[in-house]
Parts: structure tokens; C-alpha cells; sequence
């Protein structure tokens, strides 16, 4: 059976923001289910954990659509087959082994506070180049692709590529499962012929979550102690300074 069978989760209608110590939160009421995938020493654990349906939580779980495909030593392997402890690509650091998978599902047409967290980005095929991507490929509110070159690379979120020539942003037509991905380098994966990020809550997080929010967002990764198993940034995101500046998590 497939560690991430498709399930319907049941989201609460989410408040307006409120704010709490000049950071935006929305009422602890609004949850959803998360699926979390990781490495217990050398074996795989699983576990369905509920917490709250905001931003900083969701990005964990939703960069990467089924089907898109990811390189490993192996071959090919679609990211709804990956499980921890297999190795995937990565552009700086070669082989990785996968240390946790997570999973959500995005719902359509959920009344929302952020409705484009609630929609998917396809990239046709060759948009950005031979083989970038090999196939069209989708990708979830949650994913970074690298753009540029040396010190001018940097992980543009996918919404910001959507052009209308190739890169089109839609709303599935039902519930969709998305997912991401935590190696023990923070990297560039090779996903479908694109360079993805792989997760990070970035450089700010425990500022923007506060103690209480950052104990509860550190248990959905139960293979860390603290933040700083994240490990440095491989590269800058070009939405950091926004996020600090809109205290929005």
C-alpha cells in the first residue's frame, strides 16, 4: 500500500489574521493533516500529525506534484514512490540520502486568507531550456526553482515564474496530493530535469514563529533537535527580505 494513500483531509474555515506580538496568525482552530515520512535510524517511520494550517507549515509539504520525477542512482523514481533513506541528485552535493518526506493534500476552492497557496504551477516541457524539464511538470505553491549562475544564483518561488507562455498557474479540479523533501544538506535537487530547492525554513523562521509555534514546527521533524539541523543555506531565496518585512508565516 502507498505510504501516502490519497486522504480527504477536513481544513476549518480559516479567521482573518489577528495579530499577536506584530506577527500574523490565524486562530489555533485551523488545522489540517499533515503525513510525515523519516528516517528512524536506519529505518523508515511514518506518522499523520496535525498542525496548524498556516504558510510557514504548508510550505513544508507542498513544492513537489505526483509524478514529477527525481534522479537517482537507480534512475527515475516518482517523488509518491521516494521513501527516506533513498538518495536523490542534488546539483552541489552529488547523492543525498532522503532524510524525510512530507505530504498534504490541497483542497480547491477552500476559503482562504492565501488562495494561490491552494493552486499548482505546470511548467511545459523544454520551457526553460532542453530537458528543462524533460516532461511538463508540476509543481506545488511550496517549491523554489534556481535561476542564475555563481554568486547571482538564487531560488525564485515558482509563482514568480508564471508567464502564461509555458509556465501556467491552475487550480486542480479535486483534491491533489503535494509534497517536499529534507536531505542533510540543504541542496538543489534535480527534479524532472529542473533544479528545485530542497526544504528549508530559511534563515528567519524562529523570529517570525515565536517559541511556542517553533516547538510545535519542529515536531513535524522528528529527526531534529533544532533549526540549525537544517543546516547553511546552498543558496539566497529571492522572497526572504519580503517575508521578514510582511511577518507573514
Amino acid at each position: 500500500m502507498n505510504k501516502f494513500a490519497p486522504v480527504f483531509d477536513t481544513v476549518a474555515r480559516p479567521s482573518t489574521l489577528a495579530r499577536h506580538g506584530g506577527v500574523s496568525a490565524r486562530r489555533p482552530g485551523v488545522t489540517r493533516r499533515y503525513d510525515i515520512a523519516y528516517l528512524d535510524g536506519d529505518s523508515p517511520a511514518f506518522r499523520q500529525v496535525i498542525a496548524p494550517s498556516l504558510p510557514a507549515f504548508e510550505a513544508a509539504f507542498s513544492a513537489f506534484g505526483r509524478g514529477l520525477l527525481l534522479s537517482t542512482p537507480n534512475g527515475p523514481c516518482a517523488i509518491e514512490d521516494l521513501q527516506p533513506g533513498m538518495q536523490v541528485e542534488t546539483v552541489e552535493h552529488g547523492f543525498q540520502t532522503v532524510q524525510w518526506i512530507g505530504s498534504m493534500q490541497i483542497i480547491p476552492n477552500v476559503p482562504a486568507d492565501r488562495p494561490e497557496l491552494s493552486r499548482l504551477v505546470r511548467i511545459m516541457a523544454d520551457r526553460f531550456g532542453i530537458g528543462r524539464p524533460v516532461v511538463d511538470t508540476i509543481l506545488g505553491p511550496g517549491a523554489r526553482v534556481l535561476r542564475g549562475q555563481g554568486p547571482d544564483a538564487a531560488y525564485v518561488p515558482v509563482q514568480d515564474l508564471v508567464d502564461g507562455d509555458g509556465v501556467f498557474q491552475l487550480t486542480p479540479p479535486s483534491p491533489t496530493r503535494v509534497f517536499h523533501v529534507v536531505l542533510p544538506q540543504h541542496a538543489t535537487i534535480v527534479t524532472s530535469g529542473l533544479p528545485t530547492e530542497s526544504f528549508h525554513p530559511g534563515p528567519h523562521r524562529a523570529e517570525l514563529l515565536g517559541p511556542e509555534m517553533l516547538r510545535l514546527f519542529l515536531s513535524l521533524f522528528p529527526h531534529l533537535i533544532n533549526l540549525s539541523g537544517f543546516g547553511p543555506m546552498a543558496h539566497r531565496r529571492t522572497d526572504d527580505a519580503q517575508l521578514l518585512q510582511s511577518h507573514i508565516y
